[in-house]
């Protein structure tokens, strides 16, 4: 039995430490078989000690295997981001594009994820700030009606937009209808409900009637640089634990560091609109 356990140490024995194991192993087998006096109960000791080593060693092998995986999705996309990056590399005319699928990638594996990737009725949109408001900086959506731009500008202090930058989040549901309601619905855009729109007019040109809203700011250390802002046309279909527990897991964290490199490459020239659009 003694014979068998010991072996089953040398053939499980882990890399880092193994020499010391293998070591204990060998040298409590040697003193189990040896007749010297005491030299039994000496090797029973070694070997128990040889067992807790190879256990604990063990464990951060399991931790190790454990990190690996959540590494795993991260160096897939950098490495996707690696070889955009050299596609783009000779085209110097056109530096926003990397940084343009540099979010697309982050940002996609997030929506398939929550399933929105390909869903009509969602749409989501990132704002960057600058100053006193908001910039469009991307939007994804199956419909192409509800991927297109709205205004150039979006104040931080209207709307879910301003809402969540003020307060942390903005979650709505239950919105009326607006192809029953459309009244119901206008006026409920402009109460204070969804971060009141200033103007009725605000209201009318919104490209997408959501029901179904659920904003967050997005920081860069203590700064509040970006909101990202998740719409749906079904009154409950945003479940608001689901999505920040996704945007806090390994996929939010390779978002948020790719979001940092755009502001950084933004820089002082953040104002020049042509160098967003995304």
């Amino acid at each position: 039995m003694l014979e068998r356990i010991l072996k089953s140490i040398l053939r499980n024995k882990l890399v880092w430490g193994e020499g010391f194991v293998e070591a204990l192993a060998i040298i409590s087998g040697s003193l189990l078989f040896t007749p010297l006096k005491n030299a039994n109960i000496i090797g029973v000791i070694l070997l128990i000690i040889c067992i807790i080593f190879s256990c604990k060693n063990k464990k951060s092998l399991s931790r190790t295997i454990s990190q690996g995986k959540r590494d795993k999705t991260r160096n897939k996309t950098l490495i996707n981001n690696i070889n955009n990056l050299f596609e783009i590399a000779d085209d110097q005319d056109q530096p926003l594009k990397f940084y343009e699928n540099l979010i697309t990638h982050s940002l996609e594996p997030i929506l398939k994820r929550l399933e929105f990737l390909h869903d009509p009725l969602v749409r989501v949109s990132l704002y960057c700030h600058s100053k006193d408001k908001f910039i469009l900086l991307y939007r994804h959506s199956d419909d192409p009606e509800f991927k297109k731009k709205g205004r150039a500008f979006y104040p931080d202090n209207e709307g879910v937009i301003g809402a969540a930058y003020h307060k942390n989040k903005c979650y709505i549901e239950n919105l009326p209808d607006p192809n029953n309601d459309e009244k119901g619905w206008i006026e409920a855009q402009m109460s204070s409900k969804v971060g009141r729109m200033k103007t009725k007019a605000s209201v009318t040109n919104l490209t997408m009637k959501s029901r179904n809203i659920f904003a967050l700011p997005i920081r860069r250390g203590h700064q509040k640089h970006m909101i990202i802002v998740f719409e749906s046309l079904s009154p409950t279909q945003l479940k608001e634990r689901k999505i920040s527990k996704v945007l806090n897991d390994d996929l939010g964290i390779n978002l948020r560091e790719d979001l940092d490199m755009y502001r950084e490459y933004i820089g002082p020239s953040f104002e020049d609109t042509t160098k967003l659009g995304m």
